[in-house]
């Protein structure tokens, strides 16, 4: 017969435990006995909260419970057995067993109580897999390592003796050679050992944020190996991985997983408040399992309403739909944190064209407009991390002015108020998603024709990218073309029509008045174009996405043009490419899923892959980037009647929405306009008289 739950009482934080009989056989087929312990939390014996991915097998595995059989899956079984005591019987907190799945009601309540039901526990267990060899003798040296000072002694080659001396049971000796090729191949062993440590499936599960983060005491856990967080992060916080092969560099972007949950720790541990879409940002590639828990499994982290009007607005409610939980999502970050920025966050979807353009995907692990794809995405708001402070600030510190529908609104509509800046006229195209240098070539060739570079200085780009592709053994102009917007075909880059020649040549004049000794061809906006080209190219920010891009990426960059254009076969200095290094990965992060655009008045930026000529961009009051808007007409004038509730933050001087007769527009997705991040557009004098209203459908 099979386990059925009884009720739990409501509002009164009864919740309930699971307890593990004892058994001295550690066979796995000695079946699990266990049974359910109901008690209010307050009131509740020590216990273990147990971290772990559900997977996506069929529950295939029984233990049971009170004498009744209960149905798991695989993965949980496997935790159940390594954590069965051989003596005391074991009490644990899992969610697949203490909540009822089935029942909306319960589910909603008892998922409020998690922060608290993880914080309260003696430990909380992170469940990576069952026993690896290798995984376990990782755990074991850096068990060793914490609190001694071979870690600090990377350039001495302690660390790596260490690491080579140890008898390894998979029989991967590693040899002891000389130098540094001794460090590189001992390091690029072990970090493939780390690799694999961090490519296991619960770091990608959004529900082990939150876990983690307010524990008491953390310990990672596969097979009966442990090791506690503590230890990890101490030995991460010291290991480097600069110089590693390819093969490995991924583990820059695992790593950044752990860094975010356990920076997420520490703010809790300190009492800061994290707001909301911080936590959703930096968080959006993990994975759920419900889309609605992308959100729910971060409220109770996030800082909340100090007035609790929007309580009732944005909770764990398992009876709405998906568009419903991410219309509140928006509700609550423009009234709660007093910002238009989760607007960068969204944009048209391909998949679900019905679905506001203004509503963030929190579902998707990559942007609304692209297909699914494995490369990281970074956000123009900052680097990945949690951070309230965007590094941009295209509308100043003017507040948003915003009307908003309830989530139930039919309407669908949202009303906020800013600056038309330029209209595009060109887009780059796309020619491969996988090697982004072979994007840079076609791009600095259409700035070339453009603009009419007659110092031939972007053309020289163009050729010393075209080489860098080459080197690849990935050829710009002969790869296969991809669209940048999924089912279209996208634009032929054409040398602009004599009215277009016509408009830029005052825009240009305009800048005749640049006192820079750089005889390279000026941008409209002002400031050498080559340096307007690599700031748009790495969205002006460095490597590591948190500070401007260093003018030495500029000088080394140029360095290396001009060697290779003098000499072609030997490029530039070791320093230079050093340099160089730090440059690519600052353009990688900064063009995925983005395309270089020029704008009708003459300015440059990046885009979604999906911009299209005659797109608007757009400075929102209240958002830190620039928009990429789409006229969109409208047949038929929405009902009438429907209430809103009004998120107006303006200063009283703007204290309504301006309602005049103009097209809504669909919201394409953020953007990089160069010389608009700052504050420029709201800046100039009478500016608030070009201010109007956007309605976004």
């Amino acid at each position: 017969m099979a386990f059925r739950y009884n009720e739990l009482l409501a509002h009164d934080e009864t919740i309930r435990l699971l307890q593990i009989a004892p058994s001295t056989n550690l066979d796995s087929s000695v079946p699990l006995e266990c049974s359910i312990l109901k008690t209010r939390l307050e009131l509740a014996p020590v216990y273990t909260a147990l971290s772990y991915t559900w997977g996506n097998d069929v529950a295939t595995a029984s233990l049971s419970i009170d004498g009744l059989s209960f149905m798991i899956r695989p993965n949980l079984h496997s935790a159940l057995l390594a954590l069965r005591y051989v003596s005391l019987k074991r009490i644990l907190w899992v969610d697949a067993i203490c909540i009822n799945q089935d029942d909306a009601i319960e589910k909603e309540y008892q998922v409020g109580l998690m922060r608290k039901i993880y914080q309260q526990a003696s430990n909380v267990t992170i469940w990576l897999n069952t026993y690896d060899d290798e995984i376990g003798e990782a755990f074991a040296f850096i068990r060793q390592l914490q609190g001694s000072n071979i870690v600090a002694d990377v350039s001495g080659g302690a660390f790596e003796q260490k690491i080579a001396q140890r008898p390894w049971k998979t029989g991967n000796t590693l040899p002891i050679q000389g130098g540094n090729s001794r460090n590189l191949h001992v390091r690029h062993t072990f970090l493939t050992i780390l690799t694999k440590i961090f490519t296991q499936d619960w770091w990608s599960r959004i529900w082990v944020i939150q876990e983690v983060a307010v524990s008491q005491l953390a310990l990672i856990r596969c097979g009966h190996t442990s090791l506690p967080w503590m230890d990890l992060v101490y030995f991460l916080g010291h290991f480097p991985i600069q110089d590693m092969p390819r093969d490995v560099l991924e583990l820059r972007y695992l790593r950044q997983s752990f860094q975010g949950i356990d920076t997420a720790r520490e703010m809790v541990l300190n009492k800061l408040p994290i707001p909301l879409l911080s936590l959703l940002m930096r968080f959006r590639a993990f994975s759920s399992h419900d889309a609605r828990d992308k959100v729910y499994a971060l409220l109770g982290l996030a800082e909340r309403d100090p007035m609790g009007i929007l309580e009732h607005v944005l909770r764990s409610n398992y009876t709405t739909s998906i568009e419903y939980t991410y219309k509140a999502t928006v509700q609550f970050c423009v009234t709660v944190n007093h910002s238009l920025d989760i607007l960068s966050t969204a944009g048209q979807r391909i998949d679900k064209p019905d679905w506001p353009s203004w509503i963030p995907s929190w579902d998707l692990t990559h942007p609304p407009w692209q297909h699914s794809t494995s490369k990281p995405y970074f956000f123009l708001l900052g680097p990945d991390q949690i951070q309230p402070k965007s590094p941009h600030q295209a509308s100043g510190r003017h507040p948003p002015i915003a009307r908003l529908g309830s989530p139930d609104d039919e309407r669908d509509l949202l009303e906020v108020q800013g600056l038309k800046i330029a209209k595009v006229v060109q887009v780059g195209r796309i020619r491969s998603t996988k090697f982004f240098e072979s994007n840079l070539a076609p791009w600095f060739y259409m700035l070339h024709i453009h603009f009419q570079d007659h110092n031939s200085q972007l053309s020289k780009a163009a050729a010393f990218w075209t080489n860098r592709a080459e080197l690849q053994k990935e050829d710009p102009f002969s790869h296969e073309e991809e669209s940048r917007r999924s089912h279209e075909e996208p634009e032929e880059v054409q040398p602009p029509n004599e009215s277009t020649q016509q408009r830029q040549k005052p825009s240009m004049k305009a800048t005749e008045h640049n006192t820079s000794t750089n005889t390279d061809t000026v941008s409209t906006y002002g400031g050498a174009i080559t340096e307007t080209c690599y700031r748009t190219l790495t969205a002006d920010r460095d490597a590591t996405g948190s500070q401007s891009m260093p003018y030495l990426y500029l000088h080394h960059v140029l360095e290396m043009q001009q060697a290779f254009l003098s000499q072609p076969l030997q490029g530039a200095s070791s320093k230079a490419s050093f340099v160089f290094r730090d440059l690519i990965v600052a353009i990688e992060q900064a063009t995925n899923y983005r395309t270089l655009f020029i704008t009708e008045e003459g300015y440059i930026g990046l885009g979604p892959t999906a911009t299209k000529i005659e797109d608007e961009i757009c400075v929102i009051l209240g958002c830190s980037v620039p928009l990429m808007l789409r006229s969109h007409d409208v047949l038929q004038d929405h009902r009438q009647g429907q209430s809103h509730m009004s998120t107006r933050l303006e200063a009283p001087s703007r204290g309504v929405i301006r309602r005049n007769h103009h097209r809504h527009h669909r919201l394409i997705g953020e953007c990089y306009l160069h010389g608009f991040m700052d504050g420029e557009a709201v800046s100039k004098e009478d500016w608030e008289k070009d201010v109007r209203t956007f309605s976004l459908i």
